[in-house]
């Protein structure tokens, strides 16, 4: 009933920056919920009204979107992510570190060379890039869906070109540990375990004009999306994935 509660007090609350405080809140209490599928009508009534902060429309269209997902409702869980810079096309390599301990601590060949047509050793594997295919491309990715044993860590890899040099906002979501390198400099090292943090986490970086790499280093589903420093989409056009094989130089 609480969770209910904030969701109807969302449109009355649309110009006051609390609206924000409301939705971290209620996704912070998300696991704890008996029947969150009720949520789903208050949600798409909240969606209607136009809000002051910049994070509150994506926020509500990131917990739509995971509803739809939950209720199979497909079609509408690709309405509200379409075109919101959501990165969708990954190649992935793992996992290293199978039975060891402290892995956020260690260095593998990922994080200082990607090469595609490289194959690592690690224990009785030997690794080499594929492609992520999934049924449909949806923002959140589960790493050991698509590498085999599920222990260690994988590294993801997507390529994002840019029209033109610019600022812009690096937002994930995951429970777990994560690390992040944009184009061979590491943005982000996210411990959970360590410094409190929230599911859902920002970062500001800055594209090249032309193609940038992102690497992540997880052990756990997540989803990774670029906005502008607002919380916005970019226009059309502004940024484009590599969907295939191909490395661009960067």
């Amino acid at each position: 009933s609480l969770a209910r509660s904030w969701l109807e007090a969302l449109p009355d609350l649309a110009g006051e920056y609390r609206v924000e405080l409301l939705l971290r809140r209620l996704t912070s209490l998300r696991g704890s919920l008996r029947d969150e599928m009720a949520l789903l009508p208050l949600a798409e009534k909240a969606l209607e009204t136009g809000y002051a902060a910049g994070t509150a429309r994506p926020m509500l269209l990131d917990l739509l979107s995971d509803l739809y997902r939950r209720a199979g409702r497909e079609d509408d869980r690709k309405r509200v992510t379409a075109g919101r810079g959501y990165l969708l096309h990954w190649l992935v390599l793992g996992p290293f570190g199978k039975g060891r301990s402290s892995l956020f601590l260690r260095s593998f060949p990922p994080e200082t060379e990607q090469k595609l047509d490289a194959t690592y050793k690690d224990g009785w594997q030997e690794l080499a890039w594929r492609k992520a295919v999934r049924a449909s491309a949806e923002p959140r990715i589960a790493p050991f869906d698509f590498v085999y044993p599920a222990s260690g860590v994988v590294y993801l890899l997507a390529q994002v070109r840019s029209e033109r040099e610019v600022e812009a906002v690096l937002q994930r979501g995951t429970d777990d540990a994560m690390q992040v390198w944009l184009n061979g400099t590491r943005v982000a090292d996210d411990d959970p375990y360590h410094v409190q943090l929230e599911n859902r986490r920002y970062t500001g970086i800055r594209l090249a004009k032309g193609w940038n790499r992102v690497l992540v280093k997880t052990r756990a589903a997540f989803w990774m999306r670029m906005c502008d420093p607002s919380g916005h989409s970019f226009p059309p056009g502004t940024l484009v994935e590599e969907e295939g094989r191909e490395l661009h130089p960067v």
